[in-house]
């Protein structure tokens, strides 16, 4: 419960509210990947015709320069949902990975659903990573379980738990590496900060 209830309190607090659902009736799901969050397997699907670009400046995107048919499905302050048209662009997506012709353009991540069908929960990685430790665990061990792993830690998450919040690139190398580090020794639970779309039911 001390990890599913510390998960339930990240989701409120990093998710960014602005579209609903509907965006995505049509989607066609890609690659199935997993996250687990210390009591479950959750399964997500890529949404290779969609990708989220973060830190995106007004009135200027990369997506645009590379793809002109794109289509701005919605934006938040810096974060654009974009519908993607070029063939070569859905199919780096498709398997998890940002274009090559936006690499150093920008930050971006692939689209996940929680169902095959993507009509569910919208998920995108734009970076970031928690990990619970054992409650026995000190900074000293924490710091020395990120360095051995090449991580930087970043704070220390205000939940119940042990748990700490660490640096990682944006897209599904944020899943893959807690995905690797959750079977670490002393590891309770390990996940990427996910961004999340909530919308009212």
């Amino acid at each position: 419960m001390r990890v599913k209830l510390g998960l339930n309190l990240l989701i409120c607090f990093f998710a960014v509210i602005f579209f609903s659902s509907s965006h995505l009736i049509n989607a066609q799901p890609g690659n199935e990947y997993t996250w687990d969050d210390g009591y479950r397997t959750y399964k997500v699907w890529i949404q290779s015709e969609y990708i989220m670009e973060f830190d995106s400046s007004p009135g200027n995107s990369n997506i645009k320069s590379k793809d002109h048919g794109a289509e701005l499905v919605s934006k938040k302050g810096k974060i654009r949902l974009w519908k993607i048209k070029k063939s070569e662009l859905r199919e780096s997506l498709s398997k998890g990975k940002v274009p090559p012709s936006l690499k150093g353009k920008g930050k971006f991540s692939p689209v996940f659903s929680d169902s095959k069908d993507g009509k569910g929960l919208l998920r995108a990685l734009p970076g970031g990573m928690i990990i619970y430790f054992q409650e026995n665990w000190s900074l000293d061990q924490v710091n020395q379980f990120a360095e051995s792993n090449g991580l930087k830690v970043l704070v220390k998450m205000k939940v119940i738990g042990n748990a700490y919040a660490f640096r990682t690139n944006s897209g599904l190398s944020a899943l893959l590496t807690a995905n690797q580090l959750r079977a670490k020794s002393g590891v309770l639970a390990a996940f990427p900060d996910w961004w999340v779309d909530v919308y009212p039911r």
